[in-house]
Parts: C-alpha cells; structure tokens; sequence
C-alpha cells in the first residue's frame, strides 16, 4: 500500500489511530482501551536482514521454538539493529500489527507471502499530554519513512528531498490537529492532500504521498 493512501485515509477518518487520542474518561480518570489491531505475537527470530534495517524473522512461541512458525516482515526499531538469528521482542507498551503484505522470492524461486508487522501502542493514553507525545512521536516515523524511501536511490537521497518530507508530514500534522480539535479539513480527498503537499513542498522524486 503506497504511503500516500494510507496518509490521507487516515486525516479524512479524523486520524484516530495515528494520533492516539482516544482517551476514555470515568469518574477516577481514565479508563485504558485495548488497541483492537493487537496480535498475539510477542518475539520474534530473524531469519534474514533486509535493506533499509528491515528483517525477515519467524514468529516464535513460548521459549526459543521459532523455527517452522510463521514468516514475517519486521519493520525497523528505534535503536534496534537487526542481525541473522537475533531474538527480537517488542518495543516497551506496543504491540504487534498487521500493516499490509510483503512479497519475496525464496532461493528455489518460490514466492512467498508474508505479514508487515509494525509497532503500536497496546493501550490508549492516560492523558492530552501522553496522547500529543504519541501523536509527535508518529509524525517523526513518516518523516523517517519518507527519508527512508529516498535511499534507495543515490541521486535522489538529497537534503533537498528530505526537506520535501519535514514539509509535507508537517503540513499533514497540521491538518491532523485542525481536525483532532473539532475543525474542518481543507483537503476534500487524498488527489487534494497529495497536490496540497506537492505544491507547497515540491514533489518528490518517488511516489511517497
């Protein structure tokens, strides 16, 4: 799924998950909401490193037993580097998710399917305060994704570029809160937000939004 879907999909819904601000509140503070898109899955094996800090890696059950499980992709860790047969568990209060599908060729030439895994947040926040930090929290991983996808080509892995991708997740967090705070948004579709971001930032040279 291209990033840009996913961006503007989330502001016309009014961005619930990407800002974690739903907070549940009861008579002694705040009551703690589950995150319905939490998998079972808790640790992990890496099977093979990918470009870009990605891996592929096993799903492991109780114990060390990861071998034959389940396949999976996993997304990068904030200082976690990723190495052949590292025990990989989850970043402290997240949870893993399903974020799509990734295809690869194994070395007999068969293809395989296997689940994106990403982090999030297990619970709701207890607070605005916690809820905004989560919120910024996340609009640094899409500027880092942005950047992340202008490497894979030298010419284009310019500071120019990545200027282009602090201009438009800055401009998405801006409508973010318009939004978050009972606004309206300015941007009708996702073909809005897109043309919106590229004219005021510059379009980027790989199709990001």
């Amino acid at each position: 799924m291209k990033k840009f879907l996913i961006l503007s999909t989330l502001l016309l819904s009014g961005c619930a998950e990407i800002s974690s601000m739903n907070i549940v509140p009861s008579e002694d503070g705040y009551e703690v909401e589950r995150n319905e898109n939490c998998m079972d899955m808790t640790r992990f094996k890496v099977l093979q490193v990918l470009e870009d800090n990605h891996a592929l890696a096993y799903e492991c059950n109780s114990g060390e037993f990861c071998y034959s499980n389940t396949v999976v992709l996993l997304t990068p860790q904030d200082g976690v580097d990723y190495y052949d047969d590292m025990m990989v568990s989850l970043p402290k209060q997240k949870c893993a998710v399903q974020d799509g599908v990734y295809k690869y060729k194994t070395k007999n030439e068969s293809l395989k399917t296997v689940p994106i895994i990403r982090y999030q947040y297990e619970f709701s926040p207890r607070s605005e305060e916690e809820a905004m930090q989560r919120f910024n929290e996340k609009m640094e991983e899409l500027k880092n994704d942005c950047k992340v996808s202008l490497t894979k080509n030298k010419k284009h892995n310019t500071d120019a570029n990545k200027k282009k991708c602090d201009c438009g997740v800055d401009l998405l967090s801006k409508e973010l809160l318009t939004v978050k705070n009972g606004g309206t948004s300015t941007f009708s579709d996702g073909d809005a937000l897109k043309k919106s971001i590229e004219k005021q930032c510059g379009k980027l040279p790989v199709d990001f939004w």
